[in-house]
C-alpha cells in the first residue's frame, strides 16, 4: 500500500490496498505498540513501556536520599546536618540528616525586648530582643510594616509601622520561645483646611461650624462665637502639648455692610411669555445681588417663567421676594367629530373638546349649557370660542345626526316543513341591506325542512350607533308526508298502486301529456291504474290539510309481456395475476339480479348485487352469467361475462431489432407487482442491466445505453420478498 509503517498488505472488499501497523518488535499487526507494556530487563525500574522511539524504558525505583537514581546517599551513610553541636551525622531511614549531640542543647529563653516607642506616625520603629540558648537561634518577627534587613534578625527596623503590638518567635534545635512587644504610635496632628465666610456686618458666626475636622481635635485662641466686623482671621491649632508637633487652619470671617433688596412684590404673566427682568418689580433695590428660585438655585435676569412660583433677591444681607403668577393661554380644546342618533341622550360638547369653561358657542342651533340635543338640534359645525387677557382660541365640534334605521320585517304566520327555503330578505318592510341572525340560517335563507317548532330571527338595519334590530319568531308545522310507494315495473298495461296512507286525504294525478291514464279511484291510495301503451309513467300522489300540502312521484314502467327485460353483465375483463375484481352489471329497474358461474371458478360477495366483488377466479378463462327476473308475466333474461386471468409468464427469448415485433423483454403479469426488482447478468456473471419497478421496457441495452450482443443472459426477478424467479433469456436479433 506504499506505507512503510504497515505490513501484510492485502486488497480489501472495495479493492483498496491496506496493511496492518508494524509494532516495536517488527511484527505487522503485533501488540508491541508505543505506550504498551514491556520489560527493559532492569530490576531497578518499574512500569516499563515502549517509548516513541520503540525503546523499552521503565521508571527507576532506587533513588537515594538526594533524589539521584542509584546514588550513594542512602540511609546509614554519612552526611552533614550543619549543627556544630553534633557529630557522626548520617542519613536516617526517612532520609533526614542527624548526628549525635556533643554538648547539652539548651532551649531558647527571651530575656528582654525593647523598642523606640512611642513614635509618631510615619517614623521608623526599632525593635530588639535578647535571648539565651544553644546556637544556632532562628528569629521570626511578625507585625504590620516593612522589616529591615528582614524579619529574621534579633534587631530590626520597621518602616510604615501600624498597630499596637509586634510578636517575636525564637527557635533552635531543642525548643521555642516567644514574646509580644507593645508599642505606641501617635497620629500626626490635623487641623483641617482653611475656610472663609461672608455675612452681614454684626452677624454672629460659630467658628466650629466652619472647620473641616472635629472641633475637639484642637483649639481656637478666642471664643468660638464671634461677631462679624470687617475682616478677621482666627487660627485653629491641633496637637498642642503632644510629641508630634502642631497643625493649624485659618478661618476668615468677613462682615459686609447691610444692603437694600427692595419691597416684596408680585407679577402676573401669561403662559409662553418672553423672559422678564424681575428687578423692575423691586423699587429702589441695590444692584449686584443674587436671585434664587424656589429650589434655592441661583438664576440670572431676565428669566424664563415656566410655572407660578417665588423668586428671592439677596443683596448685602437684605432680601425681598417676588411672587410670579402664570396664567395659562386660553384653550378651547381639540376639534372633534360627534356622530349621534336622533334618539340619543344630549351630550356635553365642551367635554368632547376637552377645553376650558367660560367660552361662547356658535352654530346651526343655539347651545345651552354646552349641551347638544340630537332630538331637537341639527347637524353642522358648532364653534366654541374662549377669550381672556392672554388671548383667544376656538375649536369646532362637527356634528352628524343620523336617524335610527328601520329594521321592520314581516314574519309568516306559519311555515310548512316541506314548503322549501325562505329568502328572509323578501320579508323586510323597512330598510334593506341589513343582516340576519337566528337558528338554522344559511346566509339569508331559512330552510324549514325537517324542522318543527318556533324559531327566532333578528334583522339588524343600519350600522354603528344608529343601527336597530327587530326580532320575530317563525312557527314551523311538520305538514303531511306524501309517499307514493316505490318505483316498479310490470309486464302488463295495468297496475295496483301502493301509496302509503297518511292522516290526511290524498289524490292521484298523472303528469301532463298522460291524459289517457285511467285511475279506478283518484282518492284511493291503492287505486288500479290502466295505461294505453307500454312505457314509464310518472304518477303523483298529493296529500294536504288545508295549510300544508305534500306530493310524491312514483314511476311505474309497463313492459310488453313478450319482450325480455334489460340485462347487461358488463364488459369482458383481462387480469394479470390478480384473481379478484369488481363486476359492473345492470338490470332493469325493479328486476332481481343473480350472478352465477358458467365455467372456471368464482366466489361472489353478493349474488344479487350487480356491482359485487368477485374473488377466487381461476387462472385462464372464467365465464360468468348475470340473470334478471321481473316476476309473473315477464320474460327473464341473462348476459354472460368472460374474465381471463393471466399468470406470470417469463419468455426465454426475444428479438430487439426495432421491427416492432417482440422488441421488448415482456413479462406477463409484471404490472401486478410495481415494487419488483429485475437484474440481468451476462454469461460471466457481470450485471449488465438492473431496474426497480420494471415495466416491460428492456430493449437489449445495458445500463449505460450500449447495445448488448446476441447471447444467452441470466435474470433474477424479485416480485416480493417471498417470491423470486431465476432463469435465462436469449437475445436473438
Amino acid at each position: 500500500d506504499g506505507d512503510a509503517s504497515t505490513g501484510s498488505d492485502v486488497y480489501l472488499a472495495d479493492c483498496s490496498c491496506a496493511g496492518q501497523l508494524i509494532d516495536c518488535l517488527g511484527s505487522a499487526g503485533g501488540t508491541a505498540m508505543v505506550g504498551t507494556a514491556c520489560n527493559d530487563g532492569n530490576n531497578g525500574t518499574m512500569d516499563d513501556t515502549w517509548n516513541a522511539n520503540c525503546i523499552c524504558v521503565g521508571t527507576p525505583t532506587n533513588y537515594d536520599c538526594l533524589g539521584v537514581p542509584g546514588g550513594p546517599n542512602v540511609p546509614g551513610t554519612p552526611c552533614n546536618d550543619s549543627n556544630p553541636n553534633t557529630s557522626n551525622d548520617e542519613y536516617q531511614q526517612d532520609c533526614t540528616c542527624a548526628g549525635e549531640l556533643t554538648q547539652p542543647c539548651i532551649a531558647p529563653t527571651i530575656i528582654a525586648t525593647s523598642s523606640n516607642s512611642p513614635i509618631c506616625a510615619g517614623q521608623i520603629l526599632h525593635l530588639d530582643v535578647t535571648v539565651t540558648g544553644t546556637a544556632p537561634l532562628q528569629y521570626d518577627w511578625d507585625g504590620q510594616g516593612i522589616f529591615y534587613p528582614s524579619a529574621s534578625a534579633a534587631e530590626v527596623t520597621v518602616s510604615d509601622p501600624a498597630g499596637e503590638s509586634y510578636q517575636i518567635i525564637v527557635t533552635n534545635a531543642c525548643g521555642v520561645s516567644s514574646a509580644t512587644v507593645i508599642v505606641q504610635i501617635d497620629p500626626l496632628p490635623n487641623a483641617g483646611n482653611d475656610n472663609s465666610v461672608s455675612v452681614g456686618e454684626g452677624s454672629l458666626v460659630n467658628l466650629n461650624l466652619l472647620l473641616s475636622v472635629d472641633s475637639t481635635s484642637g483649639t481656637f485662641s478666642t471664643p468660638t462665637l464671634v461677631a462679624a466686623t470687617g475682616t478677621e482671621i482666627y487660627a485653629f491649632v491641633s496637637g498642642v502639648g503632644g510629641n508630634c508637633g502642631t497643625d493649624s487652619a485659618l478661618i476668615t470671617v468677613i462682615g459686609i455692610p447691610s444692603g437694600n433688596a427692595g419691597e416684596d412684590n408680585e407679577v402676573h404673566v401669561c403662559e409662553g411669555a418672553s423672559p422678564i427682568d424681575l428687578m423692575t418689580f423691586l423699587t429702589g433695590a441695590d444692584q449686584g445681588g443674587v436671585w434664587l428660585n424656589g429650589d434655592n438655585q441661583e438664576v440670572t435676569m431676565p428669566v424664563d417663567i415656566h410655572a407660578s412660583g417665588t423668586f428671592m433677591y439677596q443683596v448685602n444681607g437684605d432680601e425681598a421676594m417676588v411672587s410670579v403668577f402664570m396664567a395659562p393661554l386660553p384653550d378651547a380644546g381639540t376639534s372633534t367629530t360627534a356622530t349621534l342618533c336622533t334618539g340619543d341622550a344630549a351630550v356635553d360638547m365642551l367635554s368632547l373638546l376637552g377645553g376650558q369653561p367660560g367660552g361662547t358657542w356658535s352654530g346651526p342651533d343655539p347651545v345651552i349649557g354646552n349641551l347638544l340635543d340630537p332630538g331637537s338640534m341639527h347637524s353642522g359645525a358648532y364653534v366654541y370660542t374662549l377669550t381672556d387677557t392672554c388671548g383667544s382660541d376656538a375649536d369646532t365640534v362637527t356634528v352628524n345626526i343620523t336617524p335610527v334605521a328601520d329594521a321592520s320585517w314581516s314574519a309568516p304566520v306559519v311555515l310548512c316543513a316541506n314548503s322549501g327555503p325562505v329568502e328572509m330578505n323578501a320579508l323586510v318592510t323597512g330598510a334593506p341591506g341589513g343582516s340576519w341572525t337566528g337558528d338554522q340560517l344559511s346566509g339569508t335563507f331559512f330552510d324549514p325542512a325537517g324542522l318543527v317548532g318556533s324559531f327566532s330571527f333578528s334583522y339588524t338595519a343600519g350600522a354603528g350607533v344608529c343601527a336597530s334590530t327587530v326580532t320575530h319568531a317563525i312557527t314551523v308545522n311538520p305538514g303531511p308526508i306524501a309517499n307514493a310507494g316505490a318505483d316498479d315495473q310490470v309486464c302488463a298495461l295495468n297496475y295496483t298502486l301502493q301509496a302509503v296512507i297518511d292522516v290526511v286525504p290524498g289524490t292521484w294525478s298523472a303528469q301532463a301529456g298522460l291524459s289517457d291514464t285511467i285511475f279506478s279511484e283518484t282518492s284511493d291510495p291503492h287505486a288500479l291504474i290502466t295505461v294505453p301503451a307500454t312505457g314509464a309513467y310518472p304518477l303523483v300522489w298529493t296529500v294536504g290539510d288545508g295549510q300544508c300540502t305534500a306530493s310524491d312521484t312514483v314511476v311505474i314502467t309497463f313492459n310488453d309481456p313478450g319482450t325480455p327485460i334489460h340485462v347487461d353483465a358488463g364488459d369482458d375483463q383481462t387480469l394479470d395475476v390478480f384473481t379478484n375484481t369488481t363486476l359492473a352489471g345492470e338490470v332493469a329497474t325493479g328486476a332481481t339480479a343473480w350472478w352465477d358461474v358458467v365455467s372456471g371458478n368464482a366466489s361472489f360477495a353478493d349474488h344479487t348485487d350487480t356491482n359485487t366483488v368477485v374473488t377466487d377466479l381461476a387462472v385462464g378463462e372464467n365465464v360468468l352469467v348475470l340473470q334478471a327476473f321481473l316476476g309473473d308475466g315477464c320474460v327473464n333474461a341473462s348476459d354472460t361475462l368472460v374474465i381471463i386471468v393471466n399468470d406470470i409468464f417469463i419468455p426465454q427469448g426475444y428479438s430487439p431489432n426495432g421491427d416492432g415485433v417482440n422488441d421488448q423483454f415482456r413479462i406477463t403479469g409484471i404490472r401486478a407487482f410495481p415494487n419488483n426488482d429485475l437484474k440481468i447478468f451476462n454469461r460471466w456473471g457481470q450485471q449488465v442491466f438492473a431496474r426497480k419497478g420494471y415495466e416491460n421496457d428492456w430493449e437489449g441495452r445495458s445500463d449505460n445505453g450500449g447495445m448488448l450482443p446476441d447471447d444467452t443472459y441470466f435474470y433474477v426477478l424479485n416480485l416480493t420478498p417471498e417470491r423470486t424467479y431465476n432463469g435465462f433469456v436469449i437475445i436473438k436479433r
